[in-house]
């Protein structure tokens, strides 16, 4: 099957600072000795596309790409480029008309976010080309995630009637916010609920075709910038005030072209420095530590992450990253308040240069 896979990569990065910065997000850091999550995920998805370059795409901003080094594994992909992030939609939108204008429109196409850590490798393949054979019938697939506890943190698919059982693929019957504690114990209990990985997987044609139809406001700018042939000058003019939505708001809650196949991998969100504990094993004492030499003594339910040798004791929750240039040391635990906590530090004027 002729495919191609647009992987997205970007970020503002505060969810996990100060090791994460906004000129390098998450997917192309490297945390816990492990590769970049965009490396990883494009070893991955390789296999899809028979490890031709030319069916792998990068949509970045332009200023991160920029910054990537010539010799590094990501530069090989076929870039779009955006001046500045405007959340999934416009991306999403940007990628297909690219994708359009080189002739591939018709070819299924996945386009995948790199914030999450996936194994093992053959069941996100298998999911993948079972999505891939879906999105010949004009379906827009997104990926759901079988729940394995009840997130607040994710968004939520309601699984609706059969597409094809054989490549577990449903229709969607709706898309739901992200839920309190209680909601998201009723959703798992279900077992009729999926959380949304915000993978989508649809011929770039039919995204273009619904982003036209469901979110004029975007596609308007969007015809603009491929009737000048992709102008460097109207590109950055038309992203100064395009609208900063998701797909999943613009599009996916709209058309009646939802489905979902069920995901057979292990998904997990490194969206926080807590959720390092659900992707890499704890010691005893539920320590997840990385550092060149290290002690701990009577020190639990710690994340490290130090390029000096580090020795704790008698210390309980905490997070302690330290880079070349700023330490934080912080006991909080909630994503949002901890994204919260990073805004108001580099909202300050002696800490900007740590953004």
């Amino acid at each position: 099957m002729k495919a191609n896979i647009v992987f997205f990569a970007g970020g503002k990065g505060t969810r996990l600072w100060p090791i994460s910065r906004e000129n390098r997000p998450k997917p192309f850091v490297s945390f816990f000795g492990m590769k970049p999550l965009l490396e990883q995920l494009i070893e991955i998805c390789s296999p899809i596309v028979d490890g031709k370059i030319s069916s792998m795409w990068l949509s970045t901003r332009e200023d991160l790409y920029q910054n990537l080094p010539e010799n590094n594994l990501i530069r090989k992909l076929n870039p779009i480029l955006e001046p500045e992030s405007r959340d999934t939609a416009p991306a999403l939108g940007l990628s297909s008309i690219y994708l359009i204008h080189y002739g591939l429109g018709d070819f299924p196409t996945a386009f995948i976010g790199a914030d999450y850590v996936i194994s093992p490798p053959q069941e996100l393949q298998a999911t993948l080309k079972n999505a891939l054979t879906i999105a010949k019938q004009d379906y827009i697939i997104t990926i759901g995630i079988p729940p394995t506890r009840p997130a607040t943190e994710f968004g939520y698919i309601k699984k609706g009637t059969v597409i094809d059982k054989s490549l577990n693929a449903f229709k969607v019957e709706r898309f739901v916010e992200k839920p309190d504690q209680n909601t998201a114990i009723i959703y798992l209990s279900e077992g009729n609920y999926f959380w949304n990985s915000g993978m989508f997987i649809a011929k770039p044609r039919v995204i273009w075709e619904e982003i036209q139809q469901h979110a004029p406001h975007i596609a308007t700018r969007l015809k603009r910038i491929q009737q000048s042939n992709f102008s460097q000058d109207v590109l950055i003019n038309e992203f100064k005030d395009m609208p900063a939505i998701s797909f999943d708001y613009a599009v996916m809650e709209k058309t009646t072209k939802a489905a979902m196949v069920q995901a057979t991998f292990n998904w997990e969100d490194m969206g926080n420095w807590q959720s390092i504990k659900k992707i890499l094993s704890p010691d005893e004492q539920g320590n997840i530590a990385h550092a060149p030499l290290l002690h701990l003594e009577e020190a639990r339910d710690m994340v490290i992450h130090s390029p000096i040798p580090i020795v704790c004791s008698k210390v309980e929750g905490l997070t302690i990253i330290i880079t070349d240039d700023i330490v934080l040391i912080t006991g909080e635990k909630d994503p949002q308040s901890f994204k919260n906590l990073v805004k108001r530090v580099l909202s300050k004027k002696e800490f900007k240069k740590f953004k």
